[in-house]
C-alpha cells in the first residue's frame, strides 16, 4: 500500500491507472483512502450531477474573475500572434512567478489571449471544494482605477480591491492606458507592481500604447518592469472581424 506521499506525488492518470488495476476487496479496503476518495471524486465528476454542479461553478467564479461570458463562449483564432506568446509564457514563465505586457493596436487579439489564459489556469486547477477557485481575477485598468479611488463600488471597497490585486495567484491588467488619469492611480499601480513582483506572482498586462507613449506616461517602475517580465509589441492586422477583442 503507498504511502499519502507517494499517492499525492502521482499524476492524476496514473492514480486513476492503479485504481482501476485493483480487486474489489482492495478498493473496498481503499474506500476513505487518499486513493478512495480521488476515485470517488472522478465518478462524481463524471455523473450528471457533477457536471451541473462544476457548470456552475464555473460560470459564477468567472463572474467573480471579473471574466465577461462572452469571452468563454467566443471561439478566436489559436495561432494569432498574441496566442503564441500567451501560451508561451503559460507554458515556461508563469511557474516562475513573472509578468508579461503585450502591447500592440486595437484588435489584435491582446485581450482574448488573456483571458484565454486565466480561464485556462482556472479550469486546469479548478477544485470542487472550492479551494484556490477564486485565485485569479480580471481588472480593466479603467475599472481598477474607479475602484482604488472610490470608498466603495458595487459594494468592494477600495481596500479590498488593492488587496485583490496585489494577493491573486494570477491576474490580467487590461488595456493600460485607457484610465482617466486620476492623481494618485499611477503611484497605486507602482505599489501593486512592486508587490507582485515582490512575492513572484504572475502577471499578464496589455496596452494599446506603443512603447514610446509607455514611455512618456508611466513611471520607470512600470516600463522596465525591473527585469520581472517582458514587453512583446504586437504588430499586424486587426483581428476584429474574427474575434470582437481587443
Amino acid at each position: 500500500m503507498r504511502t499519502l506521499r507517494e499517492w499525492n506525488a502521482m499524476t492524476p492518470d496514473e492514480q486513476e491507472a492503479e485504481w482501476d488495476a485493483m480487486t474489489d476487496q482492495e478498493r473496498a479496503e481503499e474506500r476513505y483512502s487518499p486513493r478512495g476518495e480521488a476515485a470517488k471524486l472522478r465518478a462524481w465528476r463524471k455523473s450528471p450531477e457533477g457536471q451541473a454542479r462544476i457548470k456552475g461553478d464555473w460560470l459564477q467564479a468567472a463572474g467573480k474573475m471579473g471574466i465577461s461570458r462572452i469571452f468563454i463562449n467566443s471561439c478566436f483564432p489559436s495561432e494569432s500572434e498574441a496566442q503564441k506568446l500567451v501560451r508561451a509564457y503559460m507554458e515556461a514563465d508563469y511557474g516562475r512567478g513573472s509578468c508579461l505586457m503585450l502591447a500592440g493596436s486595437v484588435g489584435c487579439g491582446k485581450t482574448a489571449a488573456a483571458v484565454g489564459a486565466l480561464w485556462a489556469d482556472f479550469q486546469k486547477r479548478y477544485d470542487p471544494l472550492g479551494f484556490g477557485n477564486d485565485s485569479r481575477r480580471f481588472w480593466h485598468a479603467r475599472e481598477l482605477e474607479k475602484t482604488l479611488l472610490s470608498p466603495v463600488k458595487f459594494g468592494e471597497d477600495s481596500k479590498k480591491a488593492l488587496k485583490q490585486v496585489t494577493t491573486r495567484d494570477l491576474i490580467v491588467l487590461d488595456d493600460l492606458g485607457t484610465e482617466v488619469g486620476c492623481e494618485g492611480f499611477e503611484a497605486d499601480l507602482d505599489f501593486i507592481i512592486g508587490r507582485r513582483e515582490a512575492n513572484r506572482y504572475p502577471t499578464i498586462i496589455t496596452t494599446n500604447l506603443s512603447w514610446e507613449n509607455l514611455k512618456s506616461r508611466y513611471s520607470a517602475r512600470i516600463i522596465r518592469l525591473h527585469g520581472w517580465g517582458r514587453i512583446h509589441e504586437i504588430r499586424g492586422r486587426s483581428l476584429r472581424q474574427y474575434e470582437g477583442s481587443a
